[in-house]
């Protein structure tokens, strides 16, 4: 932190990513009893403060009237997958006006909490060795705009589609 200069400190709780689109809370679980953890500021960065051991969660709210598509990765390994992260992979989709909590990473289908550590023991490193390791510590988030104009002209075709239509077709 100090080598970045400039951070301001925030008292905890959510952050928006995209601001009036995207806010982020990471929430503790475990022995935090469900409380956010402290975030700075610094750079245009946000830098959340963690305890080593703590197990968090990451909580998504969309805050617009369009559904978002969120593509996440922590260490630099994709949370539905476990493997490397990309931008093309898939997401999370957000309802209009809600959120999506992300308890964890899954690997070989099993959920795993994610949990502040050591370089040396994060599952990117473990896993992917040196070359993994170097974005251990970074949350990313790609995010995705639902095209409102596309989603209309879908349904209205669909409705064109179903309006001649009959159960036993004669």
């Amino acid at each position: 932190m100090a080598r970045m200069g400039g951070a301001s400190f925030q008292h905890g709780g959510s952050f928006d990513l995209v601001p009036g689109k995207l806010r982020v809370t990471v929430k503790g679980s475990s022995w935090t009893y469900g409380q956010t953890f402290k975030h700075y500021l610094s750079a245009g960065r946000y830098i959340v403060v963690g305890r080593p051991g703590a197990t968090y969660e990451l909580i998504f709210t969309n805050l617009t009237r369009n559904r978002l598509e969120i593509v996440t990765s922590v260490d630099g390994l994709d949370v539905r997958s476990g493997r490397p992260a990309s931008v093309k992979s898939s997401g999370y989709v957000i309802a209009a006006k809600s959120s999506v909590s992300i308890p964890g990473m899954r690997v070989g289908g099993v959920l795993r909490a994610f949990q502040f550590s050591s370089v040396a023991d994060s599952r990117a490193a473990t896993s992917y060795g040196e070359k993994g390791a170097r974005n251990v510590g970074v949350i990313g988030v790609g995010l995705y705009e639902e095209d409102e104009l596309q989603r209309r002209r879908v349904r209205v075709e669909e409705n064109y589609l179903r309006e001649g239509a009959r159960a036993f077709g004669n």
